[in-house]
């Protein structure tokens, strides 16, 4: 009997301490654990503890985003382990499909999740937004498009259903709306917007409406809608109402111009300028590029170009205006836009420092990419450029090669240091790998979450530049073609202090 009651003891204790193991598994639990990491080992290990042992699968799911954040290969690799050990197992299905790479094969996992779980919605999700993803909302063309065109049809209710088993949240509907664009059953997705918006939730927006709208014909109400997201933004505080018109004008454009509407838009744009500026002028020589007439975008540039437009970098990178590169017209319009920029040069100078600001800089001590200790207090009396990004930051990207030249040309000026910080990311493996692949001559540091909220940012990049006595002199947010001209000047103004 002694014995008996020993056994149901354990037993007990073994029940106990299952249970609050499951328990402990939880989104906070793996957040504050993530948080005290720095190590990337340690960190893909924390991930595969949450992905092989947590019940809740959005817990599972982020631990999975954390893992392939810092190494995606050896995410893919556990994630196919786990459903290899688990065959059956919908979860583990669902998992090994949302990393692997060929869009036929992700399909057909999220088939299996659902014929293993049929009241599940992950599984159909996985089946739609691979769709999604790869065919009806491709921006590139898909390896396998051709078979995934072919097996669409057959494969349509797994979008569709999704509606009816999550019908309490937008994203199937957005699902479906993809669906019927793709197809141009422009009534059907007008129902599908209309729908949604009987949730009341964050979307959609009037400028979904617009869009589609649009696409329909149905421009005047196309108007009426970016209107009323104009109108929205203003009562939010988040659009000036002294620029309504001009918000206008931009969106609704560029609502028209999304669905090849370049007519309406020529239409819409010449009737609102009767005497456009140089911005104008180049707008609307895009809009002519855009609908095949030459000569008329030609006669626009030329215009901007007599009013100054100097956006030289802009005019280069514009898809707008492919059309024109062939034409012996584009080179003398390109000389006239380059000239404009190099006389503006004081100008620009003059309005880059009057953006001068006086803030204490927050001292920090970070770590190098050799381990060594940076401290911006042993800085002191020298000129000091602070760049914050992230690998995963398409403007940070943009920003880093014309930082990188600004200091290939500072290099022999002990006076002034630049810093690329990274932050808003874990683990350095992949920092380190970019990093050196890039080869920057910039110092990486690895920054930590305190950084941004002592300095005051959300968004990257943001560079700030701090003057001999350790205080912030200079601040850029977000990417700027002129940023090396910007950095040259403000380090000059400041070695002078």
């Amino acid at each position: 009997m002694r014995f008996k009651s020993l056994l149901i003891i354990i037993a007990v204790i073994l029940l106990s301490a299952s249970s609050v193991t499951a328990q402990d598994y939880t989104l906070q639990s793996l957040n504050d654990k993530y948080k005290a990491l720095n190590d990337d080992t340690q960190i893909m290990q924390l991930c595969r503890e949450y992905m092989s042992k947590a019940s809740d699968i959005n817990v599972i799911r982020d631990a999975q985003d954390k893992f392939s954040g810092i190494n995606p290969d050896s995410a893919l690799v556990f994630s196919k382990k786990l459903y290899d050990e688990h065959p059956d197992s919908a979860k583990y299905a669902y998992l090994y499909g949302r990393l692997v790479e060929g869009s036929v094969e992700k399909i057909d996992l999220g088939k299996k999740v659902v014929a293993l779980a049929p009241k599940w919605p992950f599984g159909y999700r996985l089946v739609a937004a691979t769709y999604v993803q790869s065919l009806l909302g491709a921006q590139k063309k898909d390896p396998a498009e051709d078979k995934l065109k072919k097996n669409l049809p057959g494969d349509l209710h797994y979008i569709k259903d999704l509606v009816k088993l999550d019908s309490n949240q937008v994203y199937p509907y957005q699902f479906v709306l993809a669906y019927y664009l793709y197809n141009k059953s422009y009534d059907s997705a007008l129902q599908t917007l209309q729908r949604a918006s009987e949730l009341k939730l964050a979307w959609p927006s009037p400028i979904d409406y617009a869009s589609l709208y649009a696409a329909m014909g149905r421009y005047p109400d196309a108007q009426k809608a970016v209107e009323a997201y104009i109108d929205m933004g203003i009562s939010q505080g988040q659009m000036d109402p002294q620029e309504k018109d001009s918000y206008i004008d931009q969106i609704y454009t560029s609502a028209l111009q999304g669905v090849h509407a370049y007519k309406e838009a020529l239409d819409f744009k010449l009737a609102r300028t009767a005497s456009p500026d140089s911005s104008a002028s180049y707008d609307i020589a895009c809009l002519y590029a855009l609908s095949g007439d030459k000569e008329k975008a030609f006669e626009y540039l030329t215009r901007a170009g007599d009013l100054k437009w100097s956006e030289i970098e802009q005019v280069k990178g514009d898809s707008d205006l492919v059309s024109l590169h062939s034409d012996p017209r584009w080179a003398k319009i390109l000389a006239v836009f380059e000239a404009n920029y190099d006389a503006g040069i004081g100008g620009r100078k003059a309005a880059a420092l009057a953006m001068i600001t006086d803030q204490e800089a927050p001292l920090w001590t970070l770590i190098d990419d050799n381990g060594n200790a940076v401290s911006l207090a042993d800085l002191k009396g020298k000129v000091v450029v602070l760049d914050f990004w992230a690998t995963w930051c398409v403007y940070c990207k943009m920003a880093m090669p014309l930082i990188d030249e600004f200091t290939k040309e500072k290099a022999a000026d002990n006076n002034v240091r630049v810093f690329a910080v990274d932050v808003f990311e874990k683990g350095q493996n992949k920092v380190h790998n970019f990093y050196r692949e890039k080869g920057y001559n910039m110092t990486l540091l690895y920054g930590n979450d305190e950084l941004p909220r002592a300095y005051g940012f959300r968004g990257i990049p943001y560079i700030c530049v701090i003057d001999k006595n350790g205080r912030i002199r200079y601040i850029e947010s977000g990417y700027s073609p002129d940023l090396k001209e910007k950095l040259t000047w403000w380090t000059e103004d400041l070695l002078k202090l």
